[in-house]
């Protein structure tokens, strides 16, 4: 994909295709190339207030890269179970993945 567009470098991800697939004439840059992880806006924090009472806007702030969602036993302090998502995924998706009944906490 030499000289390929951004559209078509974002297209060819999507599509599934390795950094090397893509960028085969330019080792350094596949090398350098990231392309599991993903850009995602981060909304809230604690909500803010004008002088008059009115709630300020929610800030918006850019994540690229990943999140760990891991379950620690609450009695020993060990990591139960763990996975590693992009920035992008949803928390609750894994929630089952990552819970355990084994644990010794019940809280969630």
């Amino acid at each position: 994909m030499t000289g390929a567009s951004n559209r078509d470098e974002r297209e060819a991800i999507k599509s599934g295709m390795s950094a090397k697939e893509i960028w085969p004439d330019e080792p350094t840059k596949a090398a350098q190339k990231d392309i599991d992880a993903h850009w995602t806006l981060k909304i809230g924090g604690k909500v803010r207030y004008r002088a008059d009472g009115t709630p300020l806007p929610a800030i918006a702030l850019p994540v690229f890269g990943y999140k760990s969602h891991i379950s620690i036993d609450r009695r020993l302090g060990f990591i139960r179970e763990m996975a590693v998502t992009s920035a992008s995924a949803a928390d609750g998706r894994l929630l089952q993945q990552v819970v355990s009944t084994q644990n010794t906490g019940s809280e969630v």
